[in-house]
């Protein structure tokens, strides 16, 4: 971290801030937690910019190599704590608000019928549904340069 960033990049850097936030409070599950498979989640895409340095090329005369990509606007990985919960979390790297909807088995995370199913975000942990079912479907909106933590936990 530089100083500097907060007047250069104010965007990033509020991102950043939220970001360490939101993985403060899923600390059981990102620090001590055990990654899964995640959830078919579909997302729009966005082109981006990656660049690339390479040794090879450089005896070339040419380290960098530049092109656009076509990637997921939202960004995300699954983990279950040693208690047992799972947690999705998902970054929104576009700008624009994304909706997230899909479908969660609880049976093929190993959570029996009857769980909680709450959002994470840098402002705190709310409940979003109480699931009797093994199948929930889950809606929720990511708000552009986000961060939030799906939670899924045993009652």
């Amino acid at each position: 971290y530089h100083p500097f960033l907060r007047e250069s990049r104010p965007q990033e850097m509020e991102f950043l801030r939220r970001l360490v936030l939101t993985r403060s409070r899923a600390h059981e599950y990102l620090c001590r937690g055990e990654m899964l498979r995640s959830p078919d989640i579909r997302s729009d895409t966005l082109e981006i910019d990656n660049s690339k340095i390479s040794l090879y090329a450089g005896r070339a005369g040419d380290m960098l190599t530049q092109r656009k990509l076509k990637v997921p606007a939202l960004q995300f990985g699954t983990w279950r704590s040693p208690e047992g919960g799972v947690a999705i979390a998902v970054s929104n790297i576009s700008e624009s608000d994304q909706p997230l909807e899909f479908s969660f088995d609880a049976g093929g995370y190993g959570l029996r019928d009857h769980y909680e199913v709450a959002v994470i975000d840098c402002t705190g942990r709310r409940v979003l549904m109480d699931c009797r079912s093994g199948k929930a479907n889950v809606a929720v909106n990511v708000c552009g340069l986000d961060t939030v933590i799906l939670e899924f936990k045993q009652l």
